[in-house]
């Protein structure tokens, strides 16, 4: 059997109808939702959307590469850039393989966007990663 499963839910509305679609329909298995780019409104329709579907594998979508964090900027500085926002994958890979990245910030970086979904009443079962970030070192260890 063939079991379908979506990531980056609150990365477009566009994509975000998509897959709220599918949900409904109950032709996926499970998502990750990007918790620091999701909308309230795209993240209630989802919400909406799984009380139909119990068996729902839930995951956060682990981002690190694009647009603001969850966490602030202080307990985070290794990973974000004097505006506040995440490098660019292709910085935040140099700045991994440089060991410039603070082990520490990622832990709390990864914890925050647990907290915001948590708080939004959802339950993470899983959890996977923008652009495959943690398939590497020391993300993979976080």
């Amino acid at each position: 059997m063939i079991r379908l499963y979506s990531d980056d839910f609150g990365y477009s509305r566009r994509a975000d109808k998509g897959i709220i679609r599918l949900i409904r329909k109950g032709k996926l298995y499970g998502g990750s939702v990007l918790s620091t780019m999701v909308s309230s409104a795209s993240l209630g329709q989802f919400k909406h959307a799984l009380n139909r579907n119990s068996n729902f594998i839930l995951g956060l979508h682990i981002n690190l590469v694009e647009g603001k964090p969850a966490q602030n900027y202080i307990k985070i500085s290794s990973l974000v850039n004097g505006e506040s926002k995440f490098f660019p994958f292709v910085f935040f890979i140099a700045k991994l393989l440089l060991g410039k990245v603070d082990k520490a910030h990622l832990k709390s970086e990864i914890e925050g966007q647990i907290l915001r979904l948590g708080k939004s009443g959802l339950k993470v079962k899983m959890l996977d990663s923008h652009q495959h970030t943690h398939a590497f070192s020391p993300v993979a260890e976080v």
